[in-house]
């Protein structure tokens, strides 16, 4: 049967339009050929009038099957873009989100061309410290996790990005090091469990507990642990990058105000408190 691969994309953007807005179920679809085929956005379009050929067929319609009991691309095909660097995903680790790369692009801009340290607390992917140590030339990155899993994954991910990081396993909230930081980062576990029943499918049923959930009665757990940290180890002048839960930005600038450190809550591009930065602007 001679079935253009635009026909056959869109026989399943038509399926993942029962899960999917219509715009994501076609986004979808045209990434997933992409993979398929190894080729970029542009050549896939040029390609779209060809015959879909039976292993094109057959491998898309298997991964299809997936998509539709809601796993996420990104695990599906074992991948994701984030600025600049290709990761590895697997579901041992988080999907980077695209309001994680403002947070890199926040601490690119402040720091570019300058010899820092950079430690970077709950590393999952390895998307952090990999990005930045890519972005920042004179940068020496440390980045620790507690499941050696994630760790695996974003040691492969440094590799395949040629960058060097100190990957380090270990739980941040019994942290302890004499090294001294011009930058903390981290993007941990914020979400309570309250928060559980407004989360689609894909997210709560395919990715790591570990690395989303809080407890309701001590939603600032790993803040808490990182400002800890930051009074012991962040150089003055220093800076500690967060994202962190909307709902909290008030509360998490305060850890970092109560240390005498200059906060501030700063918004995504959707407009939604979703960063603390704090700085050391004087002596400890």
């Amino acid at each position: 049967m001679n079935t253009s691969i635009r026909s056959l994309l869109g026989i399943h953007i038509h399926q993942l339009s029962d899960i999917y807005a219509p715009e994501e179920a076609k986004e979808i679809a045209y990434r997933l050929a992409e993979h398929v085929l190894g080729c970029n956005r542009s050549k896939l379009l040029l390609e779209l009038d060809g015959c879909a050929s039976s292993a094109f067929r057959k491998e898309v319609a298997s991964y299809i099957q997936r998509l539709l009991c809601s796993e996420p691309l990104q695990y599906v095909i074992g991948e994701v873009e984030f600025y600049g660097c290709l990761i590895k995903v697997t579901p041992d680790v988080l999907i980077p989100r695209p309001e994680t790369e403002e947070l890199v692009d926040i601490i690119v801009r402040d720091w570019s061309a300058k010899e820092i340290r950079v430690a970077d607390f709950g590393t999952g992917s390895g998307c952090i410290p990999v990005a930045l140590a890519k972005n920042l030339a004179l940068s020496m990155v440390t980045s620790v996790d507690v499941s050696e899993k994630a760790l695996q994954v974003a040691r492969e991910n440094a590799q395949q990005n040629g960058v060097d990081v100190n990957f380090l396993l270990d739980d941040m909230r019994s942290f302890k090091s004499e090294e001294l930081f011009d930058v903390i980062v981290s993007n941990p576990p914020y979400v309570m469990e309250v928060e559980k029943a407004l989360m689609r499918d894909n997210v709560l049923n395919y990715e790591p507990h570990l690395a989303l959930f809080v407890k309701d009665s001590d939603p600032l757990e790993f803040y808490k642990a990182i400002a800890r940290i930051a009074s012991a180890q962040l150089k003055v002048g220093g800076k500690v990058y967060l994202e962190i839960n909307q709902q909290l930005g008030l509360e998490t600038a305060s850890l970092f105000a109560d240390l005498g450190m200059n906060t501030e809550v700063r918004k995504d591009l959707f407009g939604v408190d979703r960063f603390v930065l704090a700085e050391w602007g004087g002596q400890k």
